[in-house]
């Protein structure tokens, strides 16, 4: 299954959109505060629903503003979901609808509504299905996975041990099995405990310090410390893990030639930025692979602010021609939501799977490619405009033709003043 349609009323910018989307990739694009931002904004926080450390709230100021000044409520995000299988209609049996046409859907609806008495936002009503009032277990809206990469995300941070480590995640999601992980952790702590020279330091470091700590504790006291080289749980040493990359030198005049270049590791946060986020997105792949492969009724989606971020134009484009691949990754059920200003990202997208996003009279206003009343022969014309150069005047407002400039346009190029 995949969203075919997201519903936005009174968040922030958008007094009301309506968004068509396809299956896999779908791009995102439009001037500056045209409402982008807002759009996966309201996609995280419907599909966050049941994420207990979801990063994303509701506040006063999500609330639309009118001409008038007036703050508009409530704020409704509406999902629905297209094409489920047998499996995923009786796993979100909650959500199911049947439309007109005798087809399944499922739909998600989440309202945020404003107490004037109190000034705050109440606790958000959720339900699921076409009549209000249906709950949604937690444990349906857990399957609603994603992930989502920020205009400004710190790939190093994310990349580096620690809780929010997601190199941690993907190892946990690569081994689930309790036992398995239970010799994996014993196998480690068992190796450490047997390095003698390392045990004898470790002891010498525990006598040190409690040495120490016997003199500024009372008489009475049995508080002294341990010490161990790693932690004992296989959790928080998958969470220990790093990611190095090579740096090769070259051989010096005394080295033979015929040998490999001398390398060493540097660590993650001396590399590119551009570089880390592709490293980073790489690793947000392998997750949400072996999600997919985990469990057959879970949705996953990722979520990308302007993938383009640090990437020279050339690996802006091998980028997106893999994340157009995303049909062979997870058994095709990753579907992708992409932002985007650059052109050289506008070139690589299908027609049908754009949408955009454009202010008219300061109100955002969309349109999705796939919902043009155009045939297939029209369309491929069209996508033609989609390149580097012309995609500027296709999506632009108006355009001044230039003298010498615009000849070059001229019948060759299948664009006809």
């Amino acid at each position: 299954m995949h969203i075919s349609r997201l519903e936005i009323r009174n968040f922030r910018c958008i007094e009301k959109l309506n968004l068509l989307f396809e299956p896999g990739l779908n791009v995102i694009i439009g001037e500056n505060n045209s409402g982008k931002t807002a759009v996966l904004d309201a996609l995280r926080i419907a599909l966050s629903r049941g994420d207990e450390r979801r990063d994303i709230w509701v506040s006063e100021y999500d609330f639309h503003v009118d001409d008038d000044g007036h703050l508009c409520s409530p704020i409704d995000i509406d999902l629905v979901f297209t094409d489920p299988t047998e499996l995923q209609q009786a796993t979100y049996i909650e959500l199911l609808a049947i439309r007109d046409d005798g087809q399944p859907e499922l739909q998600l609806h989440v309202r945020f509504e404003w107490d004037p008495d109190k000034e705050r936002v109440k606790p958000p009503s959720l339900w699921g299905g076409a009549n209000e009032g249906q709950a949604v277990p937690g444990e349906v809206l857990q399957l609603l996975y994603h992930v989502h990469l920020d205009a400004l995300r710190d790939a190093a941070t994310y990349l580096s041990p620690g809780r929010r480590s997601r190199v941690g995640q993907l190892a946990r999601k690569l081994e689930p099995d309790p036992d398995a992980r239970e010799n994996m952790q014993a196998d480690v702590l068992a190796a450490l405990q047997g390095l003698d020279s390392w045990t004898e330091l470790r002891g010498k470091a525990k006598s040190a310090i409690n040495a120490h700590l016997g003199e500024v504790t009372l008489d009475d006291s049995t508080l002294e410390v341990d010490v161990d080289f790693v932690e004992s749980k296989f959790r928080r040493i998958a969470e220990s893990l790093r990611l190095h990359l090579p740096r090769r030198r070259p051989p010096s005049d005394e080295t033979d030639a015929s040998q490999e270049p001398a390398s060493e590791m540097f660590r993650i946060w001396q590399n590119g930025l551009g570089y880390n986020n592709l490293i980073y997105a790489a690793v947000i792949f392998g997750d949400l692979a072996k999600t997919a492969q985990v469990d057959e009724a879970i949705h996953l989606s990722l979520l990308i602010e302007e993938p383009e971020a640090h990437l020279h134009p050339q690996l802006q484009r091998l980028f997106f021609r893999y994340l157009n691949s995303i049909k062979e990754i997870g058994e095709g059920r990753i579907q992708i939501f992409v932002t985007s200003h650059s052109p050289t990202i506008c070139s690589q997208a299908d027609f049908d799977r754009v949408a955009a996003l454009t202010l008219i009279e300061e109100v955002p206003k969309s349109k999705s490619f796939t919902d043009l009343p155009l045939g297939k022969e029209s369309k491929h014309k069209l996508q033609r405009f989609l390149d580097v150069t012309r995609s500027q005047l296709f999506f632009s407002k108006g355009v001044i033709l230039v003298e010498g400039i615009s000849e070059e346009q001229a019948p060759g190029s299948d664009l006809v003043f």
